[in-house]
Order: C-alpha cells, then sequence, then structure tokens
C-alpha cells in the first residue's frame, strides 16, 4: 500500500537555479537567490499529483515532481530519517507490469551503483512499490541541465565548454573501465551545478539505456535495436548495430560541436533526416559555424565525429587530454559545498548511506564488517555443486576462491595440480568498501605457511581529491593465533623493493570483531614515496581482517591512477618465531 499521507513540503526547487528556500510566511514571490519571479510559476503550475506528500518505501517523502517522462516521473524528496534532500525516480505502474521495461529500470540501478565517479549521479537505493511500480533514489542535482542552459543562454564560451566537457569525460572514463557504454550521452542528461560563483560541476544522469559490455548476451535492448537520441546518435547506433565506448565519444563530439556553436553538427526536418546525416554526411566545419572557435577544439571536435570508430579517440582520458592541450593534465574540478544555510534541506550524499547514518543502511554497511555466518563443508560443497549443476558461468579460480573462502579445510585437500596458480587471484572491482571486499583465501605453500598473491590496479579516482581503494578480505582460522601477517606490495613482475613509478600507497589491516560497527585499525604502512614498495607487519588472532590499499598523493595535488600498471599484493601468515627471525625489523604498527 502506499505510504501514509503528509503534510505537503512547500519547499518546491526555484525553477531558475534550483534554490531549496523556507517559506517562513507563506510562499515566496520571488526566488531569495536569483530573483526569479515566482508568481508565474504558481500560476502555470499543473495539477498536484497524487504521490506529492506521499512516504513511500518509510523513508522517502515526495516533495514536489521535478519531471516526468512516458515511462515515470522524477520527484524532489526528503528522507524522513536523516532530514536531507535527495531525488526518487517512480516507475509508473503500467510500466511496471511490463517485464522488459521492468527490467530496464533494474538495469539502471545495477549500473550506476558499480559508478562512483563524482561526476556520475549516484544512485542510493532501490526497491518496488506494491501497486505503484519500482522506484530509485538517487542523489539530487540542484541547477539546470545543459540543454535549457543552451536555450536560455546560447552558446557557451570555449573555455566553459571545455570544462563541462573534461568533467562528463571523466565520467565516462570510469563508466567505460566499468565495461559500461552510456549510449544516450545529451545536453538533457548533463546537470549543472555552481561550485562556486562562475565554477561549473556536471553531473552525468540517465543510464537507463547504458549497456554493459559483459553482460550484452543479456541486454534488454537487442540487437537490431536503435537506443539514443537522433541528434547525438554515432552512425553505429544508428545502424542498430554493436556498440562501445567509442559511441560515447561520438556524442561528446556532437555536444561539444553544440555548446559551442548553439546547435548540433547536424539539422534537419525530421529526426530520420537526421539520423541519415550521422550515416552518410559529414559535419559542417565547426570554425565556420563558431568563428571563434580555436583550431585545437575543432580539431577535437572532428576527430571525435568521424564515421569509422577506429579513428575516433581510443579512449575518454585520451580524448579528455587532447581538450587539454599538450603537457596539460585535465585539471580536477571542485566539489560544491552542500548547502547548510537556514531553511534549507541539506543534500543527501554518498557518504551517508555508505556510512550507514540511514537506519537500515547501518546494519547492511555494519553487517559485513561482522564475522560471516558459519559455512559448513557440507553446505559449501553443495553450493558449488549447484551452481555448476546451474550451468554458472563461473572460471575454475572463481569457484575455488568461494570453496576456500567458505571451507579451507575442504580447499587444502583439492590435489596441488588442481588449485588455481597464486598469480591466479585478481582483484574483482568494485572493491573499495567492505561490502565489496575481494576474498583473498590464505592457502598452504609447500612449506606449509597460508599465503596467498593477487594482482590488482590503482584504477580511477574516487574523488577529485580521493584516490582509489582496494579491499580484500582475510580470515584468520581458528588454530593460527600468535602468527604474524606480513603483506607486501610492489609492481607485478618486479623485485619486491619495486614500486610503480609515480605512485604512492598506504597499506591498512583492519580486524572485525564480533558485534564491532566499525573495523578497529590494527597495522598500517605508508612511508614510502611515489615509486616506493610497501610492506607491514602485524601480529594476528583467528578472525576476519581487511588489508586495503589506497592511494596516497599529497595535499592539494590530484590523485594518481595507473590502471595500465598492475600491482602484486603478497600475504603471507606465518609463525611469529619465524617472522621475528627475518630480522626484518617491521613490527607491527599499533
Amino acid at each position: 500500500m502506499p505510504g501514509p499521507l503528509a503534510i505537503p513540503d512547500l519547499r518546491a526547487p526555484c525553477p531558475g537555479c534550483g534554490h531549496l528556500a523556507e517559506p517562513t510566511g507563506g510562499p515566496l514571490n520571488f526566488c531569495p537567490r536569483c530573483g526569479l519571479d515566482l508568481r508565474e510559476t504558481a500560476r502555470r503550475a499543473p495539477p498536484a499529483d497524487p504521490l506529492v506528500g506521499r512516504v513511500i518505501a518509510d523513508r522517502y517523502r515526495l516533495v514536489s515532481l521535478l519531471g516526468e517522462g512516458g515511462m515515470g516521473a522524477v520527484y524532489r524528496a526528503e528522507h524522513v530519517q536523516m532530514g536531507k534532500a535527495l531525488a526518487v525516480k517512480v516507475l509508473r505502474g503500467d510500466f511496471a507490469r511490463d517485464p522488459s521495461a521492468a527490467e530496464r529500470f533494474r538495469a539502471e540501478a545495477r549500473i550506476v551503483s558499480r559508478l562512483s565517479h563524482p561526476h556520475t549521479i549516484a544512485v542510493f537505493d532501490f526497491g518496488e512499490l506494491p501497486e505503484r511500480g519500482f522506484y530509485l533514489a538517487m542523489e539530487y542535482v540542484p541547477g539546470q541541465d545543459l540543454a535549457r542552459a543552451l536555450r536560455e543562454g546560447g552558446a557557451l564560451s570555449e573555455a566553459r565548454a571545455v570544462g563541462i566537457a573534461q568533467q562528463v569525460l571523466g565520467s565516462l572514463a570510469e563508466a567505460h573501465e566499468s565495461g559500461v557504454v552510456h549510449r544516450d550521452m545529451k545536453p538533457a542528461n548533463v546537470m549543472l551545478m555552481q561550485a562556486r560563483p562562475g565554477e561549473d560541476f556536471a553531473k552525468v544522469l540517465d543510464f537507463g539505456i547504458a549497456k554493459l559490455r559483459d553482460e550484452a548476451g543479456g541486454a534488454t535492448t537487442g540487437a537490431g535495436a536503435v537506443v539514443g537520441t537522433p541528434s547525438c546518435l554515432a552512425p553505429e547506433q544508428a545502424r542498430g548495430g554493436p556498440v562501445d565506448a567509442r559511441a560515447d565519444l561520438y556524442a561528446m563530439g556532437c555536444l561539444l560541436y553544440e555548446l559551442v556553436s548553439g546547435r548540433p553538427p547536424f539539422t534537419a526536418a525530421s529526426p530520420v533526416a537526421v539520423i541519415t546525416a550521422h550515416l552518410h554526411d559529414a559535419p559542417p566545419p565547426l570554425r565556420e559555424v563558431a568563428p571563434g572557435v580555436s583550431r585545437r577544439l575543432a580539431e577535437v571536435v572532428h576527430r571525435a565525429l568521424r564515421k569509422d570508430p577506429a579513428e575516433r579517440f581510443p579512449s575518454a582520458d585520451a580524448m579528455r587530454d587532447a581538450l587539454a592541450g599538450p603537457g596539460h593534465a585535465a585539471r580536477p574540478s571542485r566539489r560544491p559545498a552542500l548547502p547548510r544555510a537556514a531553511g534549507e534541506l541539506e543534500l543527501a550524499s554518498r557518504e551517508d548511506f555508505r556510512d550507514g547514518l540511514e537506519q537500515g543502511a547501518l546494519e547492511r554497511q555494519v553487517g559485513v564488517l561482522r564475522p560471516p555466518r558459519l559455512v559448513t563443508p557440507a553446505r559449501a560443497a553443495l553450493a558449488i555443486a549447484a551452481a555448476l549443476a546451474a550451468g554458472a558461468a563461473w572460471r575454475w579460480d572463481d569457484l575455488y576462491a568461494a570453496l576456500a573462502a567458505a571451507a579451507p579445510a575442504i580447499a587444502t585437500q583439492v590435489p596441488a595440480a588442481l588449485r588455481p596458480d597464486a598469480a591466479a587471484w585478481v582483484e574483482r572491482e568494485p572493491n573499495d568498501g567492505a561490502a565489496e571486499a575481494t576474498p583473498l583465501p590464505l592457502l598452504p605453500r609447500a612449506d606449509g605457511v597460508p599465503a596467498a598473491e593477487v594482482r590488482g590496479a590503482i584504477g580511477a579516482p574516487r574523488r577529485p581529491d580521493e584516490g582509489d581503494l582496494d579491499v580484500y578480505r582475510l580470515v584468520v582460522p581458528d588454530g593460527a593465533g600468535g602468527r604474524v601477517l606480513r603483506a607486501r606490495w610492489h609492481a607485478a613482475g618486479a623485485a619486491p623493493d619495486q614500486g610503480i613509478p609515480g605512485l604512492a600507497v598506504t597499506l591498512s589491516l583492519n580486524r572485525a570483531p564480533a558485534g564491532a560497527e566499525r573495523a578497529p585499525l590494527v597495522a598500517a604502512a605508508g612511508e614510502g614515496g611515489p615509486g616506493a614498495a610497501e610492506a607491514l607487519s602485524a601480529e594476528v588472532e583467528p578472525g576476519t581482517y581487511w588489508l586495503s590499499v589506497r592511494e596516497r598523493h599529497a595535499a592539494g595535488a590530484a590523485p594518481a591512477a595507473r590502471p595500465e600498471a598492475p600491482y602484486a599484493l603478497e600475504v603471507e601468515l606465518a609463525p611469529r618465531a619465524a617472522s621475528e627471525a627475518a630480522g626484518e625489523g617491521d613490527g607491527p604498527h599499533k
């Protein structure tokens, strides 16, 4: 049933700037931030939406309608427990009964939940509403989209357009590394917030028709289906053929063209004619349409608009670097401050849900910091047998990792010839938190010492000021008390004392005692500079531990990323006496 009725909130966002004002004396006539006449807006207001004022999923009060389309509507909402503003997308009930539409809605939640780039819209929650369809709780972005900015203000300056494009390309770079192709990049799917006066902060929206590269076989939009917007449609999309990340780069060429010229590269009387132009016609030279544009920007745009994907930029990062110019890296954008003025709702963020400030989210987040539920060897064997019987497309090293994590005693009985090589363990993304930690089984070597080695990479930064974080879960078995856990991080395939050029990391070891809501720090190591290897050691007792590798950089500097340079993380659980006899001198850092 729908949630209980609540008193409607009059704090509707200003349609001009998104400001959430407190109407202390009743409805406001003018926006206190931008001065827009709100009386005319009120006169044009549509009929009341039946969901506005209701609480759904026991925690989201729908405050006002932000927009609607053919499949559903988006509302500004307030989290009734946190008192923070967010957006909620609701899939209409009739579409919720359509299996393909419901799967597409689920796909959007699944896709965006993989992404954490600061310029990608954050999704917090997903669920089903009885008789109302599905909902998606996400970040609320006050401001305006690029399509509206172009309608109201015309073409942007080159410097402003390039800055926005670099932010969007950063979002796409992370999506592409995760195997996600957006497939509908256009001005309406980019929101602009103001970080500071004159500073844009872009957010990429609407991954509703995005496609996962590794899920092509089960995609909700099959081969031959044309998806996307005609004004930004890559030729291969127009043909209904397979697409990859380079289709998004073509769309970025269209978007940049329109940002600096005020019009898309192809215009015609009908969508079909526009699509035909994408297939066969060369776009008008950008410097003729927008004479003030630099030669370098025109070259970047026209390369992105090549008909043959092989002639475009190979990646979003490459296009972003080309926009920055030779010898200049893309400058990280400044995250806008969350509104905290009196009378405004603070905006909900990923941190609110990650840190467990929401009741229920706390249990989900803390649950993984507690020792896992006991899994008997028989249950582990049955689970793996069931997966095999069901035809699960798992690799043997994945199955063996699951067995080793759930039932180490059984894993050690597998003949050595059938065990995966130590180098087979690889980082499983995403793994930037305890909930997504990559299992790292400690299995006996030839000398009987439990050990493991995993290969990973420091990828895209999590935020403009925070680098990548990789978390691995270790289980020290019963009977292993008084042992020393030693971990070494170095460049893969190199000597243990050789790091990765230009990259500095911190190793941290946390333990999760029963009932704890936070995993206390046991040891840390991070004294070396860029290019240095790192090592830590600490005496451990039986239990669950999290070993993390975090990118480290100087204050004020941009985080480093080296996705092309894999690292090796070697872990062993040695007897204490053996560790002391080694004479390394890296005792535990408490």
